[in-house]
């Protein structure tokens, strides 16, 4: 048996790389007309990385299509990409940042296409006074100012590259930021678990592959509602980061346990069949079943928290909706069976 007391409340537990993003990025913003907007840049930064393999899928879908990423087609791939990352006030100063960043930077590169422009030009002019029947008598002055206009083009450049390291360097500061608010949007505050948006990410990310084998488990607290009424919503915070605690101490490095809402929790088990996504399940649910929680205020128990769950496993071709359906029927075929089960979709 666990004894576990409901304590205080405590928190759940290179420049090169943005510069290599920044030559990746900004050529396709180029070459598809999309304008460098924070959401933009963002987007697309998310595309070349291949992180979000839904998000990928579409865009190579539209490129396919030789689809033109309109305004309305890159604000749509934003807000159901981003899911409102660049309109929150939190962001809105480090969104402005990246757009100056990017102008700066745009500004900079025309700078330096006019710059080589005008040199090209110089080297031309003397190449024709090369060639006129004197030039070879001008040939020490020519080189001179030759001499000159090169170093005039290479404290240009050198400046440029000065510019252009500082700006790679506040781009990596802004990227970690984004990589930071990301994992906000993802994040369950309470438990500090994936969010259901992450799950559904995850699970979009393996039905998109070919061979993918995975189940879902769809676990709920039994009579949350009673706990809440006896001990308040201060111990029923604890008891959802209780159970948290022993989903996540349960599953591997690759699963996805996520809280889904409320007290209810999934976890994602990549390469697991029917067999594996039980023995994962009913070791959760035993482990969570034995604990004897009590108050540190006044030491009294809790009383025993139990789980219903139900267990699903994924069919070539279906969508995560489908798949979620049906864990969730067989965790409510759980609770009508008495509660503390795990059922497998095979039962329903």
């Amino acid at each position: 048996m666990t004894k576990t007391a409901m304590e205080q409340d405590q928190p759940p537990a290179n420049t090169s790389a943005a510069a290599d993003s920044l030559r990746l990025v900004l050529p396709l913003l180029e070459r598809h007309g999309i304008a460098p907007t924070p959401g933009n840049y963002a987007l697309w930064f998310e595309y070349v990385a291949g992180d979000n393999a839904a998000l990928k899928t579409d865009i190579d879908r539209l490129i396919a299509a030789n689809a033109r990423f309109t305004d309305a087609i890159q604000q749509d791939l934003v807000e159901t990409y981003l899911d409102g990352q660049f309109t929150d006030a939190p962001t809105r100063s480090a969104n402005a940042r990246i757009a100056d960043i990017l102008s700066d930077l745009l500004c900079d590169l025309a700078d330096l296409g006019e710059e080589t422009s005008r040199y090209d030009a110089k080297l031309q002019a003397h190449l024709d006074r090369l060639k006129a029947p004197d030039g070879m008598q001008n040939l020490e002055a020519l080189l001179l100012v030759l001499a000159e206009e090169t170093k005039q083009v290479r404290r240009s450049t050198q400046s440029l590259r000065v510019d252009f390291a500082r700006r790679s360097g506040e781009i990596e500061e802004m990227r970690v930021q984004l990589q930071q608010i990301k994992r906000a949007a993802n994040s369950d505050p309470l438990t500090g678990l994936p969010n259901r948006r992450a799950l559904i990410e995850a699970m979009a990310e393996l039905n998109g592959q070919s061979d993918s084998r995975h189940s879902l488990l769809m676990l709920d607290i039994d009579n949350f509602k009673a706990i809440n009424d006896e001990h308040g919503h201060l111990i029923g915070d604890r008891v959802i980061r209780f159970v948290a605690d022993v989903i996540r101490q349960h599953t591997k490095g690759q699963d996805t346990p996520s809280r889904f809402g409320g007290e209810e929790f999934a976890v994602l088990l990549p390469d697991t069949q029917m067999a594996g996504a039980l023995t994962v399940a009913e070791k959760i649910r035993h482990v969570v079943a034995s604990a004897k929680l009590i108050r540190s205020t006044n030491q009294q128990p809790l009383g025993q928290i139990t789980l219903s769950g139900g267990v699903a496993t994924y069919r070539k071709g279906e969508d995560s909706l489908e798949l979620m359906e049906r864990a969730d029927q067989a965790l409510y075929l759980a609770k009508e069976r008495g509660r503390n089960k795990i059922v497998p979709e095979t039962e329903l």
